[in-house]
């Protein structure tokens, strides 16, 4: 894997003990719910999270997983806790979380992203992959993360940008995992959720809550009011400079100029909602497709001409490119010398 996919194993988070990935917890199994999915009549060892049991195959955890090998490697007491000869392990994971997890273990479950709008499947993988050493998963499930926040603002450019808590799950995420060059993008969809979704965190089917901790928060406040200023500004330097917006091969200055304080009153419009007031990085497209020539027939009125709509396009990509290499300094992100970031090339 690249310098930029080995951050998952060099940054990466001390995985926890043994004893407490498996905790104590004793209690009568006749109260344990067999799971429809992983329960098998002739596996060797049940794992109970929250009250479901899944009877699985000791052998493949072993193979899979480094911390079931490193348990399993240890000599269990001869009165420890047995169904039909089948040793009971306790875990305190969800079985939610946990079925996830054994689904793409033991049967090798495909993600769909589709399948998976708010990360709640992608952030169990990665949690119980860094949990319990399985690296591979850990790995795959961490490039899907990466696709979604990528570090290239072309990739990003080519995406429809959906900006919902998600975003607070990545930001834990990559924490997690070391992988730094999915918090700016992260951090910048943060920046876009109301203040009450910030503070209350991203809520997963299995009643856990991911919120984000005390200096991201600060972060996010900070560049909320960044990112307001610096759409502002754009806002005047692109569409409030007369003339000066024209491209100098304009030959109807006068029309232009008058398009341009059109397109300067509805990109404030824009601006000042409350849902865009820090959409500093995202494209004018809304606005724009509506004044632009190449889009419409060439007697069409209210049309910027060729030249200035080409100019445009050119001080937009400008603005954009600038914005995106200042993306992590502007949210207190420091990366180191191997993360790639803002260069040319797709997400790897």
């Amino acid at each position: 894997m690249s310098s930029d996919s080995g951050e998952v194993a060099n940054h990466a988070g001390k995985r926890p003990r043994l004893d407490s990935v498996f905790p104590t917890i004793q209690g009568p199994l006749t109260d344990v719910k067999h799971d429809e999915q992983l329960w098998y009549p002739d596996g060797n060892i049940i794992l109970v999270a929250k009250g479901v049991g899944f009877r699985v195959y000791r052998g493949l955890l072993a193979d899979r997983s480094e911390v079931f090998r490193d348990l399993f490697s240890v000599p269990q007491p001869p009165d420890d806790e047995t169904v039909d000869g089948c040793p009971i392990v306790h875990l305190s994971d969800t079985d939610i979380a946990l079925r996830e997890f054994l689904l793409v273990l033991l049967r090798g479950k495909r993600y769909s992203q589709e399948d998976d709008p708010e990360l709640d499947l992608l952030s169990f993988r990665i949690r119980l992959a860094h949990k319990y050493g399985v690296t591979s998963l850990l790995e795959a499930s961490v490039s899907k993360l990466k696709a979604l926040y990528p570090s290239r603002l072309a990739v990003w450019q080519s995406m429809r940008h959906t900006f919902s808590p998600r975003a607070i799950t990545a930001v834990n995420l990559a924490h997690l995992t070391g992988t730094l060059t999915v918090l700016p993008a992260a951090l910048y969809c943060c920046c876009q959720l109301p203040d009450a979704t910030l503070l209350r965190g991203a809520t997963h089917p299995d009643g856990s809550n991911d919120c984000l901790n005390q200096d991201d928060l600060l972060k996010c406040i900070g560049g909320k009011v960044y990112f307001a200023q610096e759409q502002m500004q754009t806002i005047c330097f692109l569409f409030l400079r007369g003339e000066a917006s024209c491209s100098h091969r304009c030959p109807s200055k006068p029309s232009c100029k008058g398009i341009f304080n059109k397109i300067h009153s509805k990109a404030l419009a824009r601006a000042w909602e409350r849902d865009t007031i820090a959409w500093a990085m995202e494209p004018w497209d809304d606005i724009l497709n509506k004044f632009d020539p190449r889009r419409h027939r060439p007697d069409s009125p209210n049309m910027l001409c060729v030249a200035c709509m080409k100019r445009i396009d050119e001080m937009i990509e400008e603005h954009f490119t600038s914005m995106w290499d200042g993306l992590p300094y502007h949210l207190g992100v420091t990366l180191d010398d191997t993360d790639k970031w803002s260069q040319s090339g797709t997400e790897e």
